[in-house]
């Protein structure tokens, strides 16, 4: 079974609904199911590393199974290349491919070549539509219209990106204390600027920052994946145990931290990690009974890490910005998710302080008594 996001939305069925109806075909055809394969969230595409997928050949060459039953064609995938590999892959272990809607069964000649003809036409469908969003994209950026989510910094107005910062104070109070250095988790800019504006906000914020020949150092994702940065902090505020990377050599793509916890129930667990982040806005997916001892935690927007925290082990996600699907997508397979907010990460300016502190002495460091959080709860 396999469900993309673009699929929920345009074929309607879920993970839960190809379920019951291949049981009920497994039924009707008289056929013993073994296990079940699900990838959540994962297109078909060519490329695409689908963990469930890999697992079901394993099986396959194990001879725990020799059929494969699938809803439909494309939910095994849409590519006339990865499906030769596949059928290639299913003869040398005497197993066969039997799908529901599509009335393809691999155990013919017939089978086979009508299986070939639907996936061609299943590829030139997929191709059509790469071909159709580009052409609308393009027209979209020429238009100004840059259609998607506005980053950090950023807000979209009249459906044109446009920089929006609220870091104003923050400037001010490092000028007016005579700072050399100003030093920010989250970037001051997120694109090239090609002008500048004197007369905009923006503009007026960097002729300040010119004429008072402030530096500013943004560490963002450096900060958040070093040895010792956000997420082992926010890993040790937590109380995390046995807390390591997803490897040992760490590097820009090690996001995740593991950790481990005494046995807790998810509901308990997630208002230990309310008080101990002082974060009043947290929301969380899952059974309230769900027993947590391993958990993942990403500072910033890390939903995207889902499949690696559940890869690793994890019984929680603990992550910001979590969207919509990846809430489902969890609830579906079984991992807790608990959305904090942004906010959370000024905690570190204070571990931040005192390894500054002890690397130099002689420097004096100073923490933003105007920086603050934009949104306020609503109790």
């Amino acid at each position: 079974m396999r469900v993309s996001t673009e699929d929920q939305v345009r074929e309607g069925f879920s993970l839960p609904e190809q379920k019951e109806r291949l049981e009920a075909y497994c039924k009707f055809k008289g056929y013993e199911i073994i296990d079940y394969y699900q990838d959540a969230g994962i297109s078909a595409k060519t490329g695409n590393h689908r963990p469930e997928f890999e697992r079901l050949k394993d099986n396959i060459k194990a001879k725990r199974i020799n059929t494969i039953v699938a809803l439909k064609l494309d939910r095994i995938t849409r590519s006339i290349y990865d499906w030769e590999n596949l059928m290639t892959f299913l003869d040398e272990n005497d197993a066969y491919l039997d799908c529901v809607n599509d009335e393809i069964n691999t155990t013919s000649a017939n089978g086979k070549i009508i299986s070939k003809l639907l996936m061609s036409v299943s590829q030139n469908e997929i191709e059509r539509t790469s071909e159709r969003t580009k052409v609308g994209l393009a027209g979209a950026i020429k238009c100004g219209h840059i259609p998607h989510i506005a980053p950090l910094g950023y807000k979209h107005e009249d459906k044109k990106l446009v920089i929006y910062y609220a870091t104003k104070d923050v400037i001010d109070e490092a000028i007016e204390k005579k700072c050399d250095l100003l030093i920010t988790h989250h970037p001051f800019l997120f694109f090239p600027l090609l002008s500048v504006d004197y007369d905009s906000a923006l503009g007026k914020k960097l002729l300040k920052i010119f004429h008072a020949k402030l530096n500013i150092y943004s560490m963002h994702t450096n900060f958040d994946t070093a040895f010792g940065g956000m997420n082992d902090i926010l890993a040790s505020i937590l109380n995390l145990t046995n807390i390591k990377a997803e490897k040992e050599e760490i590097d820009s793509n090690c996001f995740i931290r593991i950790g481990e916890v005494p046995q807790v129930k998810l509901k308990d667990y997630v208002s230990m990690v309310n008080t101990n982040l002082q974060d009043f806005v947290m929301r969380y997916v899952g059974c309230d009974e769900k027993i947590i001892t391993k958990v993942g935690i990403i500072g910033g927007a890390g939903a995207n890490e889902l499949n690696n925290a559940i890869k690793l082990g994890c019984d929680c996600l603990i992550t910001g910005e979590v969207k919509h699907n990846q809430a489902l997508e969890a609830l579906e397979r079984g991992i807790a998710l608990i959305e904090v907010s942004h906010s959370v990460e000024s905690l570190f300016k204070e571990y931040l302080q005192e390894m500054l502190k002890k690397a130099f002495p002689t420097c004096e460091v100073l923490v933003s008594q105007k920086e603050k959080d934009p949104f306020k709860p609503f109790r």
